[in-house]
């Protein structure tokens, strides 16, 4: 994810943390250490896992994997990506073998190339 800002989005993964759910979120180093940081923040003091990708250029992508669903656009994941702007944004449920191995190759591409985010950022 670029950035994760919204506030119901927030809420609802440290919900699904809480009940047992995997949720691993690959962020933005930029993004991570600028306009997500307070939520961030937050996210790592209810243990939710954060990784940082490392490698240069920006992890622009908007797209979540969950469940058997998986979701991708243009938008931002903040309040103006879902209220604001003109943004694209797919669900798609059950997605198509190759469309899903694509998926599960970006994801696993991101993840040899991020690290753990140190629980070292503060609430505001």
């Amino acid at each position: 994810m670029y950035a994760l800002t919204h506030k119901k989005i927030i809420a609802e993964i440290i919900a699904a943390h809480k009940r047992g759910v995997d949720t691993t979120l690959y962020l933005d180093k930029g993004m991570a250490n600028g306009t997500c940081k307070k939520y961030i923040a937050l996210l790592q003091k209810e243990g939710v896992p954060i990784f940082i990708r490392e490698k240069g250029g920006l992890l622009h992508h908007k797209s979540a994997l969950i469940d058997t669903t998986y979701i991708f656009g243009s938008a931002n994941w903040s309040a103006s990506g879902f209220q604001k702007n003109e943004e694209t944004l797919l669900f798609i449920k059950d997605p198509p073998e190759k469309l899903l191995l694509n998926m599960n190759t970006f994801l696993k591409n991101t993840k040899y190339y991020s690290k753990a985010l140190p629980n070292i950022l503060k609430e505001n």
